[in-house]
């Protein structure tokens, strides 16, 4: 997700802008505050006998902690060595903390993505690539900041391919992209391989083909945001070939772990979904697709993404996930409570769970260093509209 959302959604919002927040709020509804937290101690022992569906359903509603650990040189002043608080607050955020994590799920939310970009702490060694300990180990807090509080938990590989994860890179540099990005991955999933099933790894994040790439038309910013050639698919597919290997092969609770794949560009139209080879026909895969434009006001408008959605996971025997929608801050209390009954209500009908972006800045939710909801009604709507998932 870019710090700045597309010109289209922002038109789109611009008549409902408004502050939000009119209505008060008691300090119970805005802050942990007096509030006990229990945590899981047990982190290890997990049970991964549902199929990934049933652990979609159990997600309810999910939070993104976007702009944060997956900041990196798109934007902002970040050098080429960041230290490990450097990079976590590189774009305005401030330090992740448990309290900060407990206020999120006490608020309702059952699942938390955390995006990260991983090359800015990568050293070359005797020509390998390993990931700074200290990089990793604040990963794994991060983690299990959320894993403590019993909440489904998706680390995945965000930002990278910015920087040197290409599909459209010539042959030879493409063999050497998947090896090092095999070698980045055996780290990662090692390092997880012993938590609990709440762990869920994502492969990707948005990756497209650049502009003029077998025949590709992008739009202004040379995203080729539409996959539109079995060869970009394809490279795609070999990616999710090595990651879903690559993880399994590390043992532990790994050889079961439920994984997460998202469409070419996270994208949502039928060819991206379609495109999207299950390796090995794993069951344990949870398809993820990012949409930012529904319709907030008409349920019906929005079910032909949601059957695609549905219709394929079904299909493969897989779970399915909207990984990132939401609303612009400064759309309307009203706008936002529509999204919640329209879109998140109209996604649990198809047994699909929504993550909110959440990037403190344009699409700020939560105001991190205030543990305070910018649009408590917003909150509400969706997590009460997250409770009418229908198992299909």
């Amino acid at each position: 997700m870019k710090r700045i959302l597309s010109l289209v959604l922002v038109l789109v919002m611009a008549f409902v802008v408004c502050s939000c927040g009119k209505k008060p709020t008691t300090e119970t509804q805005n802050s942990t505050e007096s509030v006990k937290v229990e945590y899981k101690e047990d982190l290890k022992t997990g049970d991964f006998s549902l199929e990934a569906q049933d652990v979609c359903y159990e997600m309810g509603a999910g939070w993104n902690l976007g702009n944060t650990l997956d900041a990196c040189q798109i934007w902002g002043d970040i050098s080429d060595a960041p230290t490990v608080l450097e990079q976590e607050t590189g774009w305005n955020n401030p330090k992740t903390t448990q309290e900060m994590i407990d206020f999120v799920v006490k608020s309702g939310f059952g699942a938390i993505r955390i995006p990260v970009t991983w090359y800015l702490q990568v050293e070359e060694k005797n020509g390998e690539y390993v990931i700074k300990d200290e990089w990793m180990a604040r990963v794994k807090e991060v983690a299990e900041y959320c894993l403590k509080n019993d909440v489904y938990t998706i680390v995945n590989m965000h930002h990278d391919d910015q920087f040197w994860l290409n599909i459209s890179a010539d042959e030879n540099e493409w063999e050497q992209i998947k090896i090092k990005y095999s070698v980045l991955w055996k780290q990662i999933a090692t390092a997880f391989k012993d938590y609990n099933d709440k762990l869920i790894l994502e492969g990707l994040n948005e990756v497209t083909a650049t502009v003029g790439f077998d025949g590709c038309e992008g739009d202004e910013n040379g995203k080729c945001w539409w996959g539109h050639s079995e060869e970009v698919f394809h490279r795609l597919n070999q990616l999710y070939q090595i990651f879903v290997d690559t993880v399994r092969e590390t043992g532990g609770n790994n050889t079961e772990r439920y994984l997460m794949l998202p469409t070419y560009g996270a994208q949502w139209y039928d060819n991206q979904i379609n495109n999207v080879n299950i390796p090995n026909d794993d069951g344990h895969i949870i398809l993820d697709v990012h949409w930012y434009q529904p319709d907030a006001y008409n349920k019906d408008s929005n079910a032909w993404v949601f059957s695609a959605m549905r219709k394929f996971a079904d299909e493969h025997g897989i779970g399915a996930v909207l990984g990132e929608s939401g609303r612009v801050k400064s759309a309307s209390t009203y706008d936002k409570e529509s999204y919640g009954k329209n879109v998140v209500g109209g996604a649990a009908e198809y047994g699909i769970p929504v993550f909110l972006w959440d990037d403190g800045g344009d699409v700020q939710i939560l105001e991190r260093d205030k543990l305070k909801w910018n649009c408590k009604e917003y909150i509400d709507s969706v997590i009460e509209n997250s409770k009418l998932m229908t198992k299909k």
